[in-house]
């Protein structure tokens, strides 16, 4: 069984999250989560307010998806945290990390586990990433 890693793509909507150290919203968090940069990043002080990235397209040798893993790299402040989920072009949310405020405030690697999710090529190359600040 292969692993695809699919990155950040392209901003897509909603763009409600600060930039910061980057041209495109995608492009902040575009690195790889294992070594992230500390200057590019999209924030946020606003209880429910929502930042979204398109993924890469599935690969030309793509056959069949079984599971589906997020991984995000992050931090949350002393008064806000956030939640990340994986969706479908649909909305279908297929994996969640969370950042929770005054709790998670080292940058740290976070990631979902696998989740059963068996996805078409179709659904796969409209895969996005919808970031949702907390305050809660």
């Amino acid at each position: 069984m292969s692993t695809i890693d699919l990155r950040p793509n392209g901003d897509t909507t909603p763009l409600n999250w600060t930039l910061t150290g980057a041209a495109t919203h995608y492009q902040a968090i575009y690195e790889d989560v294992d070594t992230p940069s500390t200057t590019e990043k999209i924030s946020s002080t606003t209880n429910a307010q929502v930042d979204a990235v398109a993924l890469d397209n599935k690969p030309a040798d793509y056959g069949t998806c079984n599971t589906v893993t997020l991984r995000v790299n992050g931090k949350a402040s002393a008064d806000v945290g956030y939640v990340a989920t994986l969706r479908k072009a649909d909305e279908t949310v297929l994996a969640t990390v969370t950042f929770v405020k005054n709790v998670d405030t080292t940058q740290s690697t976070k990631t979902s586990g696998a989740q059963a999710a068996t996805l078409t090529g179709t659904e796969v190359d409209g895969l996005k990433i919808v970031f949702t600040a907390t305050t809660a």
